[in-house]
């Protein structure tokens, strides 16, 4: 069947027929007017005024569509209307204006769908592309799911925010898949991270960008929530983590790289069943007045300056592991509790370059203090 065309059934309960036919139904609006494609409806959009694009059905948007493009000085509001988009269209919307991705539905939250083929690890397949002078925001309960291989769901050169939304990346085994590829600013606000399946799977792939968090729930496995190579990464607020993975991993991009500077400021952190929430091979991290809970370790990190103040850890395994020939570990005003009864070795592994102020160390072995 040709896509943008669906079977409409009439029933004529008298003469007791069903009568089937191939039509094209619209499924986009602006204002009365009505398109048959997404991007008819973009193309639609005039001056720069905010133009509110809502969505009609249910539709998919394959390889034979054609690319949305936004403008620079366009405003331009996708309202999902509790529908659902699939597409496998690569740069299915280029973004240079200002692109909002709603849901004004109070019944149903819509979902939108990239799932591509990239042909190389050189040359990823991209869905939405925000260019440097773009802004991207999802909000209302939006949920974007990325799928495929060799895919960028959303490459993000601008500045990309979610508040209260959804990103769902479900990958496969070494798919190299990444769910936001990021060289601009992302601001994930209330929102709610999952990472499905495999390894080579990513969320969050920063290159060179800044990442700022605030207030999230991460859930999944395999793969760090954020895996960063250069930039800036900020947490602020409530996080919790689920899986077996970090919720930040610190890579190294090359042997000249200075790495990511890892902020966690104000911040209330749950981990799970994880070996180390943050984990790295480069980079600077500092952490102040903020509580960090742990069923394993919090921090195992090396080649990289750590700075730890005002600060509460608590963890039932290795709490830090800090080693390599760069970077000084400095523990200030905290306390580093241990509550639980791992004895493998030592039972935290500090590798102190120079420690200030006061730290409160507790040691609960089968809960006697020692």
């Amino acid at each position: 069947m040709e896509a943008g065309y669906d079977v409409i059934t009439k029933e004529d309960t008298e003469a007791k027929t069903l009568t089937a036919t191939l039509d094209r139904l619209p499924v986009a609006q602006i204002g009365e007017n009505q398109y048959y494609s997404l991007y008819d409806a973009m193309q639609a959009v005039e001056g720069t005024e905010e133009t509110t694009i809502t969505l009609l059905r249910d539709f998919n948007i394959t390889t034979t569509g054609q690319s949305a493009q936004i403008e620079e000085g366009k405003n331009v509001v996708i309202d999902l209307n509790g529908y659902n988009v699939i597409s496998t269209l690569e740069n299915t919307i280029i973004n240079k204006g200002n692109l909002k991705i709603t849901d004004n539905n109070t019944e149903k939250q819509g979902t939108m769908t990239i799932n591509l083929q990239g042909k190389s690890s050189n040359e990823y397949s991209e869905g939405i592309v925000n260019e440097s002078v773009g802004k991207i925001e999802v909000n209302n309960n939006v949920t974007i799911i990325g799928k495929g291989t060799l895919a960028k769901t959303i490459d993000n050169k601008g500045i990309m925010t979610t508040n209260n939304a959804v990103l769902n990346c479900v990958g496969t085994w070494r798919a190299n898949l990444r769910l936001i590829s990021n060289t601009g600013t992302l601001n994930l606000n209330d929102s709610k991270l999952i990472h499905q399946y495999d390894e080579y799977t990513y969320e969050i792939y920063n290159e060179t960008g800044t990442v700022n968090i605030n207030n999230i729930i991460t859930q999944g496995s395999r793969e760090a929530i954020i895996n960063t190579y250069e930039g800036e990464v900020n947490v602020t607020g409530t996080v919790i983590r689920t899986g077996a993975e970090p919720l930040v991993s610190l890579k190294q991009k090359s042997s000249t790289s200075k790495g990511t500077t890892l902020n966690i400021i104000n911040a209330t952190i749950t981990g799970g069943e994880v070996n180390y929430l943050i984990n790295g091979e480069k980079g600077n991290v500092k952490i102040s007045n903020s509580n960090i809970t742990s069923k394993s370790g919090v921090i195992s990190i090396s080649n990289s300056g750590v700075i730890i103040e005002g600060s509460t850890f608590t963890c039932e395994s290795q709490i830090i592991s800090h080693n390599g020939k760069e970077g000084n570990l400095e523990i200030k005003d905290s306390n580093i509790i241990y509550n639980g009864t791992w004895t493998y070795g030592n039972s935290i592994r500090f590798q102190f370059t120079m420690v200030h102020g006061h730290m409160v160390i507790r040691l609960d072995f089968n809960q006697q203090e020692a």
